[in-house]
């Protein structure tokens, strides 16, 4: 065997997703994992994804979904991956975060989109527009699932919410950066398995059994909701000082400051966090 087919061989990989397959490559061997499709599969890939692989840019991870008998998807991932560094004003000062095992939380979120399609879309009821934000509800609710995978085998594999709490934080901040896209900001289910499930418990269930006692016990998102959510995001963190008074939206930002807490802890530390929360009446 040549060199460069060991180093495919190295760089590619085949996973059971149910009763389907999917592949998992490295990104700089992204055209040649492309290439181990079935011929009438890639050719549908390119004509879905014509700028391939320059439409990649400078991304970690990406995955791709087949509709297809045997393929569920590839999954595309950085080798080595490159742990994104935060940094957020808050209050007087800069504040960094960062998470360690990142390339395994992107890893599992990225197989979370494959496994997500066996998934009932009515599981989760969305609205269908929010009138002042680019909002896909299917693409949230792809989004959700893939999040709950990610809880669901760090259940198994650490037996408590570390790295849950680490997925928070990442879409929080995200959130709090000029690139916030709302289509990604998982936390109100992610928040809501920390606080009413223990990692034994959801490590014991079938993936789609827990996404659906999830499911069960959260209510419903409302598009004013989520828009108030938003505007908040952007009030407080689009610049050095925040936006609007912390009367804005009043009524829900001790909602707001349940989603946000934990992840101003992590950036600030309990004293300071507490403070900074009090006085923008976030608690």
């Amino acid at each position: 065997m040549s060199l460069a087919a060991l180093a495919l061989a190295a760089a590619v990989q085949w996973l059971p997703v149910g009763a389907k397959q999917s592949l998992v490559c490295e990104l700089h061997q992204a055209q040649q994992c492309i290439a181990q499709l079935p011929s009438e599969l890639r050719q549908a890939f390119y004509q879905a994804e014509p700028d391939f692989p320059e439409s990649l840019g400078m991304r970690q991870a990406v995955s791709y979904v087949f509709d297809h008998p045997e393929l569920v998807g590839v999954v595309l991932l950085a080798n080595p991956h490159q742990n994104q560094r935060f940094s957020q004003f808050l209050h007087s000062g800069w504040h960094n975060y960062q998470v360690e095992n990142e390339a395994q939380l992107v890893r599992l979120h990225e197989l979370g989109h494959l496994h997500a399609q066996a998934i009932p879309e009515q599981w989760l009821p969305l609205p269908e527009q929010i009138s002042t934000h680019d909002w896909q509800a299917k693409r949230y609710r792809q989004e959700v699932y893939a999040d709950l995978y990610l809880a669901w085998k760090m259940a198994a594999i650490e037996a408590s919410w570390s790295s849950i709490q680490a997925q928070i934080n990442r879409r929080n901040l995200a959130m709090m950066s000029r690139k916030r896209d709302l289509t990604h900001w998982t936390v109100p289910y992610l928040a809501l398995v920390v606080e009413q499930f223990t990692a034994q418990q959801v490590a014991s269930w079938p993936y789609d059994q827990f996404v659906q006692k999830v499911m069960q016990s959260a209510a419903p998102l409302q598009g004013l909701q989520l828009n108030e959510l938003a505007f908040l995001f952007r009030a407080e963190f689009s610049g050095k000082t925040p936006k609007q008074s912390n009367q804005y939206l009043s009524w829900r930002r001790k909602e707001f400051g349940e989603y946000v807490a934990p992840t101003i802890t992590a950036l600030m530390g309990a004293s300071a966090a507490n403070q900074w929360l009090a006085r923008r009446r976030f608690i």
